[in-house]
């Protein structure tokens, strides 16, 4: 290797920084493992040809996300911004190593240099400021938010900084501070994109943790003549969940259909063709429903909505004849489920599993074993899960069960062994389901160094 390396130097000062030699040298060294050295020739390959300047940006980081060598890829940062003192990228790239390992703050300052060395000021601060939400790290994308609304020198600067400083607000559950910046901002900014973006998180805000569903209308409402907003179609799915939630499937009904034949819902046509079809199954129109599922399934045969009208189309088909009764329990059960009242969605999961259906208990043994999750009574939820080895042996839910198990452990309970346990159990009861690759992924996460 190293007489090739010798060589491609060689070349490259001979004909005087051929990018092509460059690229291919950076190459080399990064799949040897001297990251330093593959950042220097990354770096001098932007400088050749400026076309690639986000294409090597982009390699880069990479290198940083995968976490290997972080100590080689510092010091090639560094020595880049010994070289390059006034260029952005070796201190936006250091800011992204510092992240990485978790030194947040010092992160923040060096995106900060880099926000004052680039020609778009607030670009790289506003990225920062989103990985940090991204994260969950509401603390500093606050602070990096708020410093940006005192700095930016463009409205569209601005406007982003303060939905980051607001949806940060409501990642802290400093709610009331959440509605006051988004209503502020609607009304600095009479932008009818800005203001839908407003609205629909004050009505999320209202729904979802306030638990405030005539509020949430009255939010959601006032997109609805901003029909040109790309918020409106959802605005449309948001205010059809409401009534489902407030038990008005009637209503829910209504609007679905009326919304189908709105032109402007395009974007979201096959989510409301499933919610239509949904509120047909919880009311307990089986027939009209199916016929809907069939349809989401011919139209949409990559949509993401086909394997969901898929399961349900054939739980109807499998039940409908013969077991009808239990069928329509099922439909309530998890509409009271969607509802939040887990109770008594439990005891008619209960009674469905206890009727002992050959096509349907085992799907209601699941249902109760996820909702127990959801209740976050994990131990009862893995015992539940467990059952349905015991009681329904040749189900198609056992592979979902067992990884099911897996990721309580593994992420409720943190008990990483017995994660570790159950996902290899599952690769070996279960070589060839569809889950293996995810089970793949959840291991190597197990993993030490991972």
């Amino acid at each position: 290797m190293e007489k090739g390396v010798e060589t491609y130097k060689q070349g490259i000062k001979k004909l005087g920084n051929p990018p092509v030699l460059l690229r291919d040298l950076a190459t080399i060294y990064e799949l040897s493992g001297d990251y330093a050295s593959s950042l220097e020739y990354y770096f001098t390959w932007a400088k050749a040809d400026t076309s690639v300047y986000q294409e090597v940006e982009r390699k880069i980081m990479q290198l940083i996300e995968s976490g290997e060598r972080t100590e080689q890829l510092e010091n090639g940062v560094k020595r880049l911004i010994q070289v390059e003192p006034k260029k952005s990228l070796g201190y936006k790239l250091y800011g992204d190593l510092k992240l990485k390992k978790g030194e947040i703050e010092q992160a923040f300052e060096l995106y900060k240099t880099a926000d004052l060395l680039s020609p778009s000021q607030g670009e790289n601060l506003l990225l920062f400021a989103r990985t940090c939400l991204k994260r969950k790290s509401y603390e500093l994308s606050l602070k990096v938010s708020q410093y940006l609304e005192g700095t930016c020198q463009s409205v569209e600067c601005s406007i982003e900084a303060r939905l980051i400083s607001a949806s940060s607000f409501a990642g802290l559950e400093k709610y009331t501070d959440a509605l006051f910046a988004y209503q502020k901002l609607a009304q600095d900014f009479p932008i009818k994109e800005v203001q839908a973006q407003a609205y629909f998180q004050i009505g999320n805000i209202y729904l979802d943790n306030l638990k405030k569903k005539d509020q949430a209308i009255l939010w959601y409402g006032k997109i609805l003549p901003l029909k040109e907003t790309t918020l409106y179609p959802g605005t449309l799915i948001k205010l059809g969940e409401i009534y489902l939630l407030k038990d008005q499937l009637d209503s829910a009904l209504t609007h679905y259909e009326k919304n189908l034949k709105d032109p402007l819902s395009q974007p979201v046509y096959e989510e409301l063709s499933f919610c239509l079809a949904e509120v047909y199954f919880y009311k307990g129109d089986l027939e009209q429903s199916a016929e809907l599922y069939q349809k989401i399934i011919n139209d949409f045969p990559k949509g993401m909505f086909v394997n969901n009208s898929l399961e349900r189309l054939n739980l109807i088909k499998d039940n409908l004849d013969m077991n009808r009764p239990f069928l329509k329990d099922f439909s309530k059960a998890q509409l009271l489920e969607y509802q939040g009242n887990f109770t008594e969605a439990e005891k008619l999961f209960e009674k469905i599993v206890q009727a002992k259906v050959s096509t349907l208990s085992d799907a209601a043994l699941m249902e109760k074993s996820s909702l127990l999750r959801k209740e976050r009574d994990f131990k009862a939820s893995i015992l539940a899960y467990q059952s349905l080895f015991d009681k329904f042996s040749e189900s198609p839910y056992l592979p979902l069960a067992l990884k099911s198990i897996g990721e309580i452990y593994m992420q409720d309970l943190k008990e990483n062994q017995k994660a570790k346990e159950s996902f290899e159990l599952f690769l070996k009861k279960f070589p060839h389901s569809l889950y293996v690759q995810e089970v793949r992924e959840r291991l190597k996460e197990l993993s030490p160094g991972s």
